[in-house]
């Protein structure tokens, strides 16, 4: 299982550095663990992109598509509260800090069904 944020599942859709190893990482795991709210943060990257030039609006648009029709969402609920204590004991952190952590904790399966082009 593979730990996998927003910023490196946005990487399988926007050519930039690091990008080879996310798609590897993509294609070599079994299953991935990424935050519940993947789709936004991935879209908020683009959006960022956008405004620092990086890439223009209409590219940050398709990939706000390309990363919706990956399906990255359908993931199983978020975790109880008591997972966020376990997590906030087990990591030395604050249980006030710990639910986007816990809330982060769904997992997908690895290979999501990338439109091409």
């Amino acid at each position: 299982m593979v730990v996998v944020d927003a910023s490196v599942a946005l990487k399988w859709f926007v050519q930039e550095e690091g990008t080879p190893s996310a798609l590897s990482m993509l294609a070599s795991a079994d299953s991935l663990i990424a935050p519940e709210l993947v789709i936004a943060e991935m879209c908020n990257g683009a959006w960022r992109m956008s405004q620092t030039g990086r890439m223009t609006k209409e590219q940050a648009m398709i990939v706000a598509a390309q990363a919706e029709a990956a399906d990255l969402a359908d993931a199983p609920p978020a975790p109880s509260d008591a997972r966020t204590a376990k997590l906030a004991l087990k990591h030395g952190r604050k249980t006030q800090a710990s639910p986007r952590l816990a809330a982060s904790m769904v997992v997908i399966p690895a290979s999501p069904a990338l439109p091409s082009g």
